[in-house]
């Protein structure tokens, strides 16, 4: 069919539909004209893409989860997790401390060992009485001092539920210091009076 027939025929249509002229049945809507093959704006002059489908478009685009769109700020610290933290660069810090300790008495030691040979025969049985003398001295101090700073302690303070606690430890640890001190003042007293050849002020022999 030709252009011309085709718009002379539908402009036939038209005039029989405004005349109320075509069967009832094209007036109700019930029945499907037919229709042809071209779809219009399809070919290669289109100016738009094809669009998908809509459950195509939502299948390929990421899922917006809660976690996505909140920003990723570290958790605020509370008041228990700083507490801890201090508690526990507290106790590190006593560590380190006591390491040092140990190195520095094992250090001191090796250099008296180095710089006084140990004797043998009769002095180093001497000798071996003179520490052992020391060494129940020291701890007889050290007994006589813990017995001090318990006398001067509250209840609250030797429970350990006191502000004085820590302060009765610090203390402690100065006298503790102190009693190191003298023991190696001791020792080096020791080591020049067998130096000289005869035992420093203070010491009896059997």
């Amino acid at each position: 069919m030709s252009s011309n027939d085709a718009r002379r025929n539908f402009g036939r249509f038209v005039r029989r539909w405004n005349d109320a002229r075509l069967r009832d049945a094209y007036y109700a809507g019930t029945v499907e004209a037919p229709r042809t093959r071209h779809r219009w704006f399809s070919g290669r002059g289109s100016m738009s893409p094809p669009r998908k489908p809509a459950a195509e478009r939502k299948s390929a685009s990421p899922p917006r989860t809660t976690a996505n769109r909140r920003s990723a700020s570290p958790p605020r610290k509370t008041a228990g997790d700083r507490q801890y933290e201090r508690e526990q660069a507290h106790d590190a810090a006593q560590r380190a401390a006591k390491a040092e300790r140990r190195v520095a008495r094992r250090e001191t030691k090796e250099w008296i060992e180095e710089q006084a040979p140990r004797a043998t025969g009769r002095d180093a049985l001497h000798e071996k009485r003179r520490e052992k003398a020391a060494s129940h001295r020291a701890m007889a101090e050290r007994h006589q001092l813990d017995d001090d700073v318990a006398d001067g302690m509250s209840t609250d303070a030797l429970l350990g539920t006191g502000n004085s606690f820590q302060d009765a430890l610090a203390e402690r640890d100065r006298a503790e210091g102190r009693r190191s001190t003298r023991s190696q003042e001791r020792q080096a007293d020791l080591e020049r009076g067998r130096d000289d050849g005869h035992a420093p002020l203070g010491t009896s022999y059997p």
